[in-house]
């Protein structure tokens, strides 16, 4: 797995317990990085924690987040308190694992419920957040969209759950301007786990 390294501002609230409402975590991201910036990552070392990110370096704000409900492999459920809007679905932007058809209460389709139980195992009782476009936060049901990240070994590494779906055969890149950051990384993902012939392509 790689990493690449980071460095991570946390507010206060984000370090003791999850944000309120839209308060992001700041990331430096190295080249974008302005003169003032660098400046005020150095006068705020004693406030700042060092993060390594898998598949790639966040490019948006994240929130940390806490989950009340999985509803499938792609989308699940935040808490009142950390909802963005009032629904409170997230739908996993950039992916599309096999739906489990609750509505039309067929059988699910291949792979969704595993896909839903790898996403279920991967969020349990992990720090959780949510990086977002603020310009283009919901899509046409009032999901929020957005990238997932875990702590899978709360050591600090932060991995997107987005990733690792595509990475596992569980989910198919779903491209849809304008949130497309990182289509790029989950079509190499999506061409790896082919050739791997894992999950839906055995």
């Amino acid at each position: 797995m790689r990493k690449a390294m980071i460095p991570l501002l946390l507010s206060t609230g984000l370090i003791t317990g999850c944000a309120n409402e839209f308060d992001p975590i700041e990331h430096a991201t190295g080249e974008s990085e302005s003169e003032e910036q660098t400046e005020q990552v150095k006068d705020q070392d004693a406030e700042s924690s060092s993060y390594s990110f898998w598949p790639v370096e966040p490019q948006l704000p994240m929130k940390e987040v806490e989950v009340s409900l999985i509803n499938d492999g792609d989308t699940l459920t935040l808490s009142e308190e950390t909802a963005f809007n009032s629904d409170g679905r997230v739908r996993f932007t950039g992916i599309d694992t096999p739906e489990m058809n609750y509505d039309t209460k067929e059988e699910p389709e291949p792979f969704a419920i595993e896909a839903t139980d790898y996403t279920e195992n991967m969020i349990h009782s992990r720090s959780l957040y949510v990086e977002y476009n603020p310009e283009h936060l919901e899509d046409m049901y009032e999901r929020t969209l957005g990238y997932v990240w875990i702590d899978i070994e709360e050591d600090g590494v932060l991995v997107m759950l987005n990733a690792l779906l595509v990475e596992q055969g569980l989910a198919t890149v779903m491209a849809i301007e304008p949130n497309t950051t990182y289509a790029h990384v989950f079509e190499s993902l999506e061409i790896e786990a082919r050739q791997n012939q894992v999950g839906l392509w055995k």
